[in-house]
């Protein structure tokens, strides 16, 4: 399993109508495979932070994710409300 920690600045004013865009994406991020683990927000920073896995090859599904015609249709686009992305490939401490 391979797991991916992805935290986002959002634009002030504009983590609603983000949220609302991230719901509607994650049934068509579940289509390929993808679970979201959680996710947060961290209001006075105007950070959302969320950890997303795949069991299979996580590049793959991604690159296929971001193709899907029904990702492409959400308007506006889920980066037109962020200032900032970081993303971590992430393991688990045993």
């Amino acid at each position: 399993m391979v797991q991916q920690l992805r935290q986002y600045v959002v634009k002030p004013g504009q983590m609603e109508p983000f949220l609302e865009v991230f719901r509607q994406l994650r049934p068509i991020r579940a289509r390929h495979g993808f679970r979201v683990v959680g996710s947060w927000t961290a209001p006075a920073e105007n950070e959302f932070v969320w950890i997303v896995e795949h069991d299979g090859d996580f590049a793959a599904a991604e690159e296929a994710y971001y193709g899907d015609p029904a990702r492409n249709a959400i308007k506006p686009a889920p980066g037109e409300f962020l200032d900032t992305v970081t993303l971590r490939m992430i393991e688990p401490v045993s």
